[in-house]
């Protein structure tokens, strides 16, 4: 029997609540802030900042680089997965109070539309954001919510309230993830479920390494397109901190809410919170450390949609495949009976799984959209036509150093004071986008002319030694990728490689 409609009431309550907590949006981000840094050491209290908050500026460049290198920098941004997790820590706290279904996916709803705007609005947020509210809305609907028309949705949503965020990097990278979980977990989970047993905690455990395994192989065709770089043990890294990431990020969650209220003792769950942190950033040590962690590949355009189309082929195929096996071995096992024939006939009647086919499309249409894209990395920008040119541009007081490597992306070394237009010197250099922007340092006559071009030029990524929260959320505000900048760290572009001393 469906529960009863959420009384009015309770509608209203929980809409004035969402309202005044997107109100005090900042002011409620600053107490959460403070209260997951009480009772922990500093790196695992930065940590808790980025899983919780997507705030990693305060993370030691030791430590955001050993992430980057492990594979695992998607978990110091906000994502899809902290909203997953956000729903699977409401859902049993609100129905042990007693609280009906259809009421608790509502608070869930508002909680979603709380946690946003809190963490930080970023593309991959809201896609997540927006296919959650559909999930929920069509589960109230007493409909089936449909994957695919959510990740749909979810797509025509954040475009429609930002066109441009197509060219962001993080944007990518999420709807790939997302699409290649929905197209490939499933067959990869049965494999290893025939492997492991269908035990409880083994079947979880295939879920797990199987959502691992399909957006790590969604996403790396991406990584190697923007930042010619792939990290050799990221599969090895995300199922080893797989079983500690849930309960860091839901310690985290009931800290950064237990702190909204003064007075309130939080260092006894932000204490507990500090283990599986810092066991995920000793998993981050050892998969980054190693000089092989991490391969240089270059990926053009056409490589990038080859590798697309052989993931889509193989969401295909692999269903198909194993459907076969299995009517193969019914047919082995069935006897000469009418009973064993009936069996056998039977299993050749079994169910296909329906869908594959359009989240197959779905990454075959990524893939041509991004490779054809004017923004970002691996595409040819103007530039010689050969070797490197080195520009030294006219900004008055300051600096703006621009590298130019043959049929890559150019590369911008501070940008001088405000005021000087930069974007139309760049014009006049022949550039159309830079694949990074590198601030040396935070003073004006250093980051100012960067921080005006951002948002009314394409940046893909900007690389930093030191910059404030405001400029830093600027940038992911215009679409640019942060990179802090560490020792022994390396940027590429086409041929030209800029090692950081």
């Amino acid at each position: 029997m469906p529960s009863p409609r959420p009384p009015l009431p309770v509608l209203v309550g929980i809409a004035l609540l969402v309202a005044i907590a997107l109100v005090r949006s900042d002011q409620i981000r600053e107490r959460a802030e403070v209260g997951l840094g009480r009772g922990m050491p500093a790196r695992e209290a930065e940590l808790a900042r980025g899983f919780v908050l997507g705030e990693d500026e305060g993370i030691d460049a030791t430590t955001t680089e050993d992430f980057r290198r492990a594979g695992l920098s998607h978990l110091l941004a906000v994502s899809g997965q902290n909203v997953m997790l956000l729903a699977l820590l409401a859902m049993p706290v609100l129905g042990a109070l007693g609280i009906p279904l259809r009421e608790r996916l509502v608070w869930v709803l508002g909680l979603i539309a709380v946690y946003v705007p809190l963490a930080g609005a970023g593309p991959s947020i809201q896609r997540a954001g927006v296919m959650g509210a559909a999930g929920l809305l069509a589960t109230l609907a007493g409909r089936r919510a449909s994957r695919l028309y959510a990740l749909a949705l979810a797509l025509v949503v954040t475009l429609a309230v930002d066109p441009g965020v197509a060219a962001d990097v993080g944007w990518q990278l999420s709807f790939a993830a997302v699409a290649g979980i929905f197209a490939l977990a499933a067959p990869l989970r049965e494999a290893i479920v025939a492997r492991i047993g269908t035990g409880g905690w083994r079947r979880a455990l295939a879920e797990g390494i199987a959502v691992t395994i399909a957006a790590t192989l969604a996403t790396a065709p991406l990584i190697a397109f923007h930042f010619e770089t792939l990290s050799t043990t990221t599969l090895v890294a995300n199922v080893l901190a797989m079983p500690a990431v849930a309960p860091a990020m839901w310690l985290g969650m009931a800290s950064a809410a237990a702190s909204q209220v003064p007075g309130l003792p939080v260092e006894p769950l932000n204490w507990l919170a500090a283990l599986p942190l810092a066991y995920v950033a000793q998993v981050a040590s050892w998969c980054g450390r190693p000089s092989w962690a991490e391969v240089q590949v270059a990926l053009g355009g056409g490589g990038l949609a080859g590798a697309y189309l052989t993931l889509a082929a193989g969401a295909l195929l692999i269903p198909s495949l194993a459907r076969r096996r299995r009517l193969a071995a019914a047919r082995r096992s069935a006897t000469p009976s009418v009973n064993g024939a009936f069996v056998a006939r039977e299993a050749t009647k079994a169910p296909r799984r329906r869908g594959g086919w359009h989240l197959a499309v779905a990454l075959a249409v990524l893939a041509m959209v991004v490779s054809l894209w004017p923004a970002g990395g691996g595409s040819a920008a103007a530039g010689p036509a050969n070797g490197l040119r080195i520009e030294i541009l006219d900004v008055g007081q300051g600096d703006a150093i621009l590298l130019q490597p043959a049929h890559a992306p150019a590369v911008l070394v501070d940008g001088g004071p405000p005021g000087d237009d930069l974007a139309g010197k760049l014009a006049e250099a022949g550039v159309e986008r830079l694949g990074a922007a590198i601030v040396t340092h935070d003073q004006s006559d250093h980051a100012a002319g960067i921080e005006e071009l951002l948002g009314h030029f394409p940046v893909a990524r900007l690389v930093y030694a030191r910059l404030g929260p405001p400029e830093l959320e600027a940038a992911r505000a215009a679409g640019a990728v942060t990179m802090r900048a560490a020792a022994g760290g390396e940027l590429r572009s086409g041929d030209l490689r800029l090692e950081i001393l």
